[in-house]
């Protein structure tokens, strides 16, 4: 069975023995080393240090939720900060000699398995034996497997030679008490001095070496002198740590987003609304609210004063536009509701509207329908619509239905919208008073497949929106405008 030890819990005695060993490499010793590579602390410095830049460079500031980002941050925060002080304190146990490196040392009472601070004891008795394995043909490296009653222990050692070396030795320890009987009698020293000349001439003599070779013949048997430090501290700061990052942290990225969110605005206002539109639909932005209420409103009063001071253009429309843009200077949005006409079972086959038909999955078919409409509208103009389910209150109504079904799927669609004002508070007589409409506009499209109703519907909502919201005094202009004065 082997131990493990802090190295601040062995005696003065084996720690001295075990950094002889590695500062001499077992010279003077009735062992053998096998060396590790010890890593350079700079490069788990340095790669702490890079998940910290990385995690600020892009958290800081950020325009996402506050508590996804802080989850996002702490995360970086805990594992960039862990590394980088895990290479300090390699760096401090250096200083102070409490960190050992990495190595194998046997002699002929243990094999020390030494990693930083802790050490791994393993009594000789209980190997059974040790072999290498090489890593590549390229590499140097070799890897040490030893097994014992109790599993197997592997090091990766830094020179294939000293491997070799090293598993001859422990196997020659193994052997010696049962090719010599003598060898029982005889000191670690001399045991230790027989197993070194064997393994380095890779043969048995006929009688073993009597003598010690001046080798080092008392050995420690290590002796715990003080309590191993408990990992429930490190675990407590990990978790207060982390703790006070995942809940201080939003209390830090909320301004900072509302600030990136605002800044952001306005850049994007003089060609786009949307932004400062988004950033007071968002109730947790405060901090620039008035600032983006009053840019928003001068935006809109641009338009709607252009609108009024054009030439030759019916005033009711005008007012119409006026009080569309008024509705939407803010963060409400207009209504937009969709109809679809119902088609019997056995006429509509097609894939977009297989749902239509069959009465109470109508709903069902308008919403799938819906969503896409709204898909095929340019991302900006979906933000000025919201779907409604009361027609007469509605800005926006769009209708197509299917006529005349003939053969092979085919149609005549008639497809139309009408554009309706808002109504203001003085105008309104009740408060179910419905929008008045202002125009509409009707097309018939003849012989046209179901299948090929989705490139028409993007055409159409494409030609529609644009016109509509992309360029407010475009659509003045157009002549094929029918009028509704219902």
């Amino acid at each position: 069975m082997s131990q493990t030890y802090d190295l601040a819990q062995l005696d003065e005695v084996t720690t001295g023995y075990l950094r002889k060993a590695r500062d001499t490499r077992a010279t003077g010793l009735p062992g053998a080393i096998l060396e590790g590579s010890n890593g350079n602390p700079l490069w788990i410095f340095l790669l702490g240090l890079m998940v910290l830049i990385i995690t600020l460079i892009l958290t800081f500031p950020s325009s996402e939720d506050p508590h996804k980002t802080a989850m996002l941050q702490t995360a970086g925060f805990l594992l960039g900060g862990w590394t980088t002080l895990y290479a300090f304190r390699v760096w401090r146990a250096q200083g102070r000699n409490q960190n050992l490196g990495r190595f194998w040392y046997a002699d002929p009472h243990y094999l020390w398995m030494c990693s930083g601070w802790k050490v791994t004891i393993l009594a000789q008795g209980s190997i059974k034996l040790a072999k290498t394995q090489s890593i590549s043909d390229q590499s140097k490296l070799s890897k040490v497997v030893v097994q014992t009653l109790a599993g197997n222990y592997t090091f990766v050692a830094s020179d294939s030679l000293m491997a070799s070396y090293f598993v001859d030795f422990l196997n020659v320890l193994h052997e010696l008490k049962v090719r010599y009987p003598d060898a029982a009698n005889m000191s670690p020293a001399q045991l230790g001095h027989n197993a070194q000349i064997i393994a380095g001439q890779g043969r048995y003599p006929e009688f073993l070496d009597r003598g010690s070779g001046g080798l080092l013949n008392s050995l420690p048997h290590p002796q715990v002198g003080n309590s191993s430090s408990s990992g429930i501290v490190p675990l407590l700061i990990i978790l207060a740590v982390g703790c006070l990052c995942y809940f201080g942290l939003p209390k830090i990225n909320e301004p900072l987003r509302d600030e990136s969110t605002y800044a952001h605005a306005l850049s994007q206002k003089d060609h786009d609304l949307h932004p400062l539109r988004n950033y007071l639909a968002d109730e947790r932005n405060k901090l620039h609210r008035e600032d983006a209420e009053k840019a928003l409103s001068e935006a809109f009063d641009k338009q709607i004063a252009a609108i009024q001071q054009k030439e030759g253009v019916d005033p009711l429309r005008a007012d119409a536009f006026c009080k569309i843009l008024d509705k939407i200077r803010s963060d409400r949005k207009l209504g937009l509701y969709i109809y679809l006409n119902e088609i019997k079972n056995d006429q509509l086959k097609g894939e977009d509207f297989q749902e239509i038909n069959v009465g109470d999955r109508k709903d069902r078919a308008v919403k799938r329908v819906s969503r896409k409409v709204l898909s095929v509208l340019q991302p900006g103009l979906v933000r000025f619509l919201a779907l409604t389910s009361e027609e007469d209150r509605a800005n926006l109504v769009i209708t197509w239905k299917l006529l005349n079904p003939r053969p092979n799927n085919v149609y005549d669609i008639q497809w139309s919208y009408t554009l309706k004002a808002p109504q203001s508070s003085s105008e309104s007589q009740s408060p179910v008073e419905p929008e008045k409409p202002f125009f509409t506009k009707t097309q018939i499209f003849q012989n046209k497949s179901v299948a090929g109703v989705e490139n028409l519907l993007n055409l159409i909502l494409d030609d529609l929106l644009h016109k509509t919201f992309g360029s407010v005094i475009e659509i003045m202009d157009l002549p094929n405008l029918e009028e509704d004065n219902n």
